[in-house]
């Protein structure tokens, strides 16, 4: 199923999440900064990385 969009949805979409003081714009901001937060969190990559090693070593066995 398709969706078509007009330059004026976009527009007002795009204004509701940057404008200042706008209720939707805080909380895409907020969950904007979690996600950050979670993703550059020391050790993620690390422990994506041994996961997939013990994994592996799971399979071997």
């Amino acid at each position: 199923m398709a969706a078509w969009f007009t330059r004026e949805n976009v527009c007002e979409a795009v204004k509701l999440v940057m404008d200042e003081g706008s209720e939707v714009g805080e909380q895409v901001r907020a969950n904007h900064h979690k996600w950050k937060e979670l993703l550059l969190s020391e050790g993620l990559e690390s422990s994506y990385i041994d996961n997939l090693i013990s994994k592996l070593q799971d399979m071997v066995k």
